[in-house]
């Protein structure tokens, strides 16, 4: 099915299995991570449910998914009827903390580091900045292609919370050099996410964003496009 095709992509990119899971549980020593917590980390990740919301069809899906990266990787898992008793990162589930950070270091993210660092970035690499609709965003296309050559689906990448497309560099340059030949790459950013000067006009709601990427698609005549979001 699809999702077990995406997971297995996802578990191919990373290097140590063991040591991730442990980061997603805290920094839980691998060992001590039970089936019922990697069962709803997983109702997390797909369904944002807490362990205890999962119906039966979806646990036993989950179930089995575990002991098939048990056999694939040849991991040990131990079993344990405790529910859930290891937490795990929730995004999007857990309380918003939120932290006071001097007006420095806006400086050192907006001005210093996307401002002029990240922008130089693109410029050299031949990024045009766009603002369409709602969204401000850098593309790339690549002129010199071969008109006889079929051109691909676009790329769309979303950065997460953090410091803008900075953050994203060395996976921007990977995607860059494997893909920009023949797809345009469009790099969405998110003011309101990632630590720019404080301002109350860049906060888009959910219908805005999606009335801009389809102003976006109708602009670059668009009929898909490969999302990429973190």
């Amino acid at each position: 099915m699809e999702r077990d095709r995406i997971i297995s992509n996802a578990l191919s990119n990373i290097k140590n299995l063991r040591h991730t899971l442990s980061k997603w549980f805290m920094d839980c020593p691998f060992h001590n991570i039970d089936r019922q917590s990697l069962v709803g980390w997983l109702a997390y990740a797909f369904y944002s449910k807490e362990l205890q919301e999962l119906n039966d069809k979806e646990y036993e899906e989950f179930y089995s998914l575990i002991q098939k990266i048990e056999i694939d990787y040849q991991l040990r898992i131990a079993d344990d009827e405790v529910t859930n008793t290891i937490s795990h990162m929730k995004h999007i589930l857990d309380p918003v903390r939120v932290i006071f950070r001097p007006l420095a270091l806006y400086f050192l993210t907006n001005t210093l580091l996307n401002g002029i660092i990240s922008s130089s970035i693109f410029y050299l690499r031949g990024y045009q900045f766009m603002h369409i609709g709602h969204l401000s965003f850098w593309t790339y296309h690549d002129e010199t292609c071969n008109a006889e050559e079929e051109e691909e689906d676009p790329i769309i990448f979303f950065h997460g919370i953090g410091a803008d497309l900075i953050m994203y560099q060395p996976f921007i340059a990977r995607i860059h050099k494997e893909f920009s030949r023949r797809h345009r790459i469009i790099l969405i950013s998110m003011r309101c996410i990632c630590m720019r000067y404080p301002s109350l006009k860049d906060i888009t709601n959910m219908s805005e964003t999606i009335h801009s990427i389809q102003l976006i698609f109708d602009y670059y005549q668009l009929k898909k496009a490969i999302f990429i979001g973190h």
